[in-house]
């Protein structure tokens, strides 16, 4: 009986998990050290595992793009005086809209450099490499009558640092 009640109970739309993956590098030329958190055999017991899976969830929550964002575009079919209208609230509004893209990403900066500098510090590296990842889920034809792993490589994307614009066009 498939009762169909994992997380969509909670929300319309989820998404998978989200993981970091990490690579440092060793200026004395030893090989780098990678790694992927949270991870059920390097986090042990559960309460250390679930800290680490707050944390890659609380740096892809905070992931801000790196470009300001820009004022929507009006078709060119919007009579005069409401694109003026528009154009003198956009004026208004558009210096606390970017205060707050700014505030948002340098949290979100500041919470990544955060990871970096445990990680140097932890393995004595020169630099690292971070980059956050998603686990898709697969949907219930997919594992049930495909057979597909929950673990399968191609589950895993990694997700970009720039906007989606950036990462859709070439």
């Amino acid at each position: 009986m498939y009762l169909d009640h994992g997380y969509s109970f909670f929300a319309p739309r989820i998404v998978g998990g989200h993981l970091v993956h990490y690579k440092v590098e060793f200026a004395d030329g030893r090989a780098p050290i990678e790694g992927t958190f949270p991870d059920k055999q390097e986090q042990w017991p559960r309460l250390f595992y679930h800290r680490h899976f707050m944390l890659a969830e609380a740096l892809n929550d905070a992931y801000t793009p790196p470009e300001s964002p820009t004022p929507p575009l009006l078709p060119s079919n919007i009579p005069t005086a409401l694109r003026q209208q528009y154009l003198a609230d956009q004026q208004k509004q558009w210096p606390a809209v970017t205060a707050m893209w700014k505030d948002r990403r340098d949290h979100y900066e500041t919470l990544r450099r955060s990871f970096e500098n445990h990680l140097l510090a932890k393995y004595g590296g020169s630099s690292v490499t971070i980059t956050r990842r998603e686990h898709l889920l697969l949907s219930a034809g997919e594992f049930l009558e495909l057979g597909q792993r929950l673990d399968q490589p191609d589950t895993y994307i990694d997700l970009p640092e720039r906007t989606m614009t950036d990462a859709i066009l070439p």
